[in-house]
């Protein structure tokens, strides 16, 4: 069984980075209709300009299709207390991320 996926918010950011991708709000919105895989994914140390480091948070993937049929990856933040998780990037899915969603899919 698929998990119900969060209410999406997204900004100008957001809409920049779909775009370099190639992608819109609507393909990250099909996929959501779509009863993607959802996968989680943990927060990564980056290194800062002053040469500190911060943990970025945990998110999850999104892996579904678009309504031409792509399959993509949708990154999103964990919900907030009020259930809603905005859109961090997304992209065409890899060799890898096609080969779990076939199988997860099979499962189910």
């Amino acid at each position: 069984m698929t998990e119900r996926v969060p209410r999406l918010t997204w900004n100008d950011v957001t809409r920049d980075k779909l775009w370099f991708h190639g992608l819109t709000i609507d393909d990250v919105l099909d996929v959501a209709h779509d009863w993607p895989i959802l996968i989680h994914q943990d927060g990564k140390v980056e290194e800062q300009e002053d040469g500190s480091t911060r943990r970025r948070p945990d998110r999850q993937r999104l892996i579904g299709t678009d309504r031409g049929d792509r399959l993509l990856v949708i990154v999103i933040d964990y919900p907030d207390d009020d259930g809603r998780s905005h859109v961090v990037t997304g992209r065409l899915a890899g060799k890898r991320e096609r080969a779990e969603y076939r199988q997860r899919r099979r499962r189910h």
